[in-house]
């Protein structure tokens, strides 16, 4: 992706996400005490709002209830404000939005920040987390791919598309993905059409892999997971596309 050296990177926002299990051990002096180790490189503290919705089956009634409630989730902030670390009772999450600087520099960011973490929940709980706590691994890349409108024609900048089954139509919306699995991990593939305008078509491509068997350490998992997303975003576009990012 941004390796590729792209002068103008298509990429909107990477996450990379840790999921904990069920029993995992939580404190909630932890995000406090995180803050105070990260707030160097991080120095802005924010919290956003997450809907959670959870269904109950009344078997005296015979009917399915809905509870629906919001939760606060504390965020932290690089100075401009386009990096940052979200903290939840069972995972930590590392966001990078536009503009998008480097794997190099994301991934250091995250083995600094998730070892700060580390450190702290075995301080304030006496906990040391390990493979075996960790539920699912994830990165995703999620990219904006903005083409002409003039003569645009699909196969020549989707390698990876929809067939087209009415070539007498145009065609006006699609979404397409696939999922591929090889050894523990899998990739989800989606592209969609996004809100256009009368020069430009907009196209959402993201990329996601993820693993429920975590085997390597984080950071090597995610080493080879940003390989093969960096592979199959060229395999999925055309030549004519990248064109557009230099």
């Amino acid at each position: 992706m941004s390796e590729i050296c792209f002068s103008k990177s298509p990429i909107r926002e990477v996450v990379f996400e840790i999921i904990f299990k069920k029993d995992f051990k939580w404190d909630p002096t932890i995000p406090g005490l995180f803050f105070e180790e990260i707030k160097y490189k991080f120095p802005n503290k924010n919290s956003v709002q997450e809907g959670i919705v959870e269904f109950q089956f009344n078997t005296k009634r015979k009917e399915h209830i809905q509870n629906f409630s919001q939760n606060e989730i504390p965020q932290f902030l690089n100075s401009d404000k386009n990096i940052f670390i979200l903290i939840k009772r069972n995972g930590i999450s590392f966001h990078h939005q536009k503009d998008y600087t480097s794997w190099n520099n994301y991934s250091s960011l995250i083995k600094y920040a998730y070892q700060k973490y580390v450190d702290i929940v075995n301080r304030a709980i006496g906990f040391k987390i390990s493979n075996k706590d960790i539920a699912r691994l994830e990165l995703k890349y999620i990219n904006k791919i903005e083409i002409p409108k003039n003569d645009f024609k699909l196969e020549e900048y989707f390698n990876f598309r929809p067939t087209l089954i009415d070539k007498a139509a145009d065609l006006d919306a699609f979404i397409v993905g696939s999922v591929y699995k090889k050894n523990n991990s899998a990739l989800k593939i989606q592209i969609n059409t996004a809100k256009s305008d009368d020069k430009i078509l907009n196209f959402i491509l993201s990329l996601d892999c993820y693993t429920n068997t975590v085997e390597k350490e984080i950071l090597e998992w995610s080493k080879e997971a940003h390989r093969v997303i960096e592979e199959k975003f060229l395999q999925t576009l055309t030549e004519k596309t990248i064109k557009l990012f230099n």
